[in-house]
């Protein structure tokens, strides 16, 4: 199964990657990158921040040149990328599975501070309402999606 990759990616390249001009990322080589792999680039400004718009990009890896050769250093890669758009189903699994978690851990810190604060807004109700529905509906993709194993 893909491994989900959340990487920092500066604005400048972060617009090349948007506008598809950049299509390839020299990386430090600690992850263990792999074909089908998941990059979740989410976008800093010049000194690593992430930007308070808070945008990323997901792409999935479709070739790793490994250092050590045509002049990268050993423990650095290239990673090459393209859209998920053309996935297929089962392919978009850790993708779901990382959606539910944020969701369900948003839903959870929403739900901590109403029981530690002992105030609830209607607004905040319906932030949780709404990302535990989220959660419910991407779980309900998941099922669905590893039915199409069978």
């Amino acid at each position: 199964m893909a491994t989900i990759h959340k990487i920092k990616i500066k604005s400048v390249h972060f617009n090349d990657v948007l506008a598809d001009r950049k299509t390839a990322e020299v990386r430090f080589n600690d992850r263990d990158y792999q074909v089908g792999d998941v990059l979740y680039m989410e976008e800093v400004d010049e000194n690593g921040i992430p930007k308070e718009d808070g945008k990323a990009i997901v792409r999935s890896i479709s070739h790793v040149l490994h250092g050590g050769q045509y002049g990268i250093a050993p423990e650095f890669c290239v990673l090459s990328f393209v859209h998920i758009a053309g996935w297929q189903p089962l392919q978009m699994l850790p993708i779901l599975k990382m959606l539910a978690d944020l969701l369900e851990e948003s839903a959870d810190c929403m739900d901590a501070y109403i029981r530690q604060h002992g105030n609830i807004s209607t607004d905040v109700k319906h932030q949780i309402d709404d990302a535990m529905l989220g959660v419910h509906i991407t779980n309900s993709l998941i099922c669905e999606i590893q039915g199409m194993k069978k």
